[in-house]
């Protein structure tokens, strides 16, 4: 199946749908029933029998920690998620991939009644949505909460702190999930796959798992182009060998398409 194609006109990259993915955020006949202890966070929720469970394909503000202060509405998104789970009993739908190097299960959670908390949290605007192979189960329906979120400006999507960040901007030590924008700027293969590189200062290569999303991928056409990524940023301090060889100082991982798309003038309402 072709997953990525480059558009003639604008180079700009569009994916058709999983063969995995469900027209609507329902729980499949694997799901099993579990009880919650309590919400750690918006994506992140502890089982009565000691499980700590990380959602598949949201990512939620940031509680604070670390010398570090919440992230706006980290408590709302909190709260939501257990508002939504109040009387305590789910459904557990286990990911493809069913741990992460945390050693979290990874799984959709469903209320009793088999309502998706993860869309209704994206519905609200309370998070981003992600596409991370190959837990791509309910992608569609999850891109399908965000953009009802995105299209009436609701959360994130009115808040100026959660706008993309300017890869110019970036200073050393700067890290952690968000979207980010900037030019292509350099592009082409190497020995682990694809990428392109945003105004000379952030890397992109393809994931391990994302190559198989990739695989029609002309990196060539981005060139020039303005693009917006989101995802987990780290920074790398670079030695004298490394700058020689271009490494450059941010790098974050493309895992899927949906993850890159065109630059848009409106990503964020001025409240």
């Amino acid at each position: 199946m072709r997953y990525l194609k480059a558009l003639l006109a604008s180079a700009f990259l569009f994916c058709t749908p999983s063969p995995a993915a469900t027209a609507d955020c329902t729980p499949a006949a694997n799901a099993t029933p579990a009880t919650l202890k309590r919400i750690i966070d918006g994506d992140t929720l502890l089982l009565s029998d000691g499980r700590r469970v990380r959602l598949i394909g949201i990512d939620t503000p940031e509680l604070s920690r670390d010398n570090r202060p919440a992230e706006p509405l980290a408590h709302q998104a909190r709260q939501a998620a257990a508002n939504f789970l109040s009387d305590k009993r789910l459904l557990l739908m286990t990911g493809v991939q069913p741990h992460d190097r945390h050693g979290r299960t990874l799984a959709h959670i469903f209320d009793a009644e088999g309502n998706s908390l993860e869309a209704h949290l994206l519905r609200l605007g309370l998070g981003f949505q992600l596409s991370l192979p190959p837990n791509l189960d309910l992608r569609d329906c999850l891109r399908a909460a965000e953009a009802h979120a995105r299209q009436t400006g609701m959360g994130v999507w009115s808040e100026r702190y959660f706008a993309p960040r300017e890869v110019s901007s970036l200073h050393p030590g700067d890290g952690g999930f968000g979207r980010y924008r900037g030019t292509v700027t350099r592009a082409g293969r190497n020995r682990s796959g694809p990428f392109i590189e945003l105004d000379a200062t952030l890397y992109l290569p393809v994931s391990r798992e994302g190559l198989p999303y990739f695989t029609d991928w002309n990196v060539n056409a981005l060139l020039g182009k303005a693009v917006e990524v989101r995802g987990w940023l780290s920074y790398r301090q670079l030695n004298a060998s490394q700058k020689a060889r271009q490494f450059r100082p941010f790098r974050l991982y493309l895992s899927h398409p949906d993850n890159l798309t065109p630059q848009s003038t409106n990503s964020v309402r001025t409240p």
